[in-house]
């Protein structure tokens, strides 16, 4: 696993801090909701104190040929435009290079790994470079899983800590029960976590659990908030006139978009929404 710090300077003690984690894009397939995924892009982009993650599945990356054999490849269920792996990266890393500075780094998804090795994923996805050699932007690899101490300051001072666990995921499924049990499963064995990351299932949802503590010095009792969150999706459950590997093992129609975490650093309080 990997492990990151990531320090946050505030300008007011009162300014909210957005994290909007963006994964299971899946640039390449027909159902890949472009629109909606830009859209996400820019207002991470514009707005002030907001954050994101990658979570992995940038491009759907089903080869034709390269010496593999993938039953889910078929030509009509892809953008021609975006036909190769090497057109999906193209544009993906168009549209991150917009938010790569207020990123909190990238972690790989199955649809990367399955095909590259994390050196090559580095190389195109976290550390890439223009046709010169020029490094576009500095980046952070978080691999498949991944812990980030989120450190925020005033005026110098350490205000708050908070820690992040985040991966991918392998959960495959049908009911979001059984993805919240899993993600509790996980975070029970991390101590101190205060938000975990989940992608791979394309669901969306958030849910809290609340853990008790003894504060020694004050002789009391006091209560920790984690939330939990899925992050969602940008491909359609099922698009008009497109007959892909989505149907071969069909799910439950799933929302297209992300959650995102809101974090108060002057009393300490997180919130998780759409």
């Amino acid at each position: 696993m990997e492990f990151r710090r990531y320090v946050i300077t505030l300008d007011k003690l009162s300014d909210t801090i957005l994290i909007t984690p963006i994964g299971d894009i899946h640039v390449g397939n027909k159902g890949f909701n472009q629109k909606k995924f830009e859209k996400c892009i820019d207002r991470v982009a514009r707005g002030k104190n907001h954050y994101t993650i990658g979570i992995g599945d940038y491009i759907d990356n089903i080869p034709a040929g390269y010496g593999i054999s993938d039953k889910r490849w078929a030509s009509d269920t892809i953008e021609k435009k975006y036909l190769s792996p090497e057109e999906q990266t193209n544009y993906f890393i168009k549209q991150w290079k917009k938010v790569a500075h207020k990123s909190l780094g990238m972690l790989s998804g199955n649809h990367e790994w399955k095909y590259m090795s994390q050196d090559r994923f580095k190389k195109y996805f976290v550390y890439p470079t223009d046709e010169e050699g020029n490094q576009l932007y500095k980046e952070h690899y978080l691999g498949r899983l991944c812990l980030i101490l989120l450190v925020i300051k005033h005026k110098g001072k350490v205000i708050r800590e908070f820690t992040i666990l985040a991966l991918h995921g392998g959960y495959a499924g049908m009911r979001t029960g059984g993805n919240i049990n899993r993600l509790e499963d996980i975070v029970s064995s991390f101590e101190g976590v205060d938000i975990a990351l989940v992608g791979h299932s394309h669901k969306l949802w958030t849910a809290s659990l609340m853990v008790m503590g003894y504060d020694r010095f004050k002789n009391s009792v006091y209560e920790r908030k984690i939330i939990l969150a899925n992050t969602g999706t940008f491909l359609e459950s099922n698009t008009k006139g497109v007959d892909s590997y989505i149907e071969m093992s069909p799910r439950r129609a799933i929302k297209t978009g992300t959650i995102t975490i809101s974090i108060n650093a002057k009393d300490g309080d997180l919130y998780a929404h759409e």
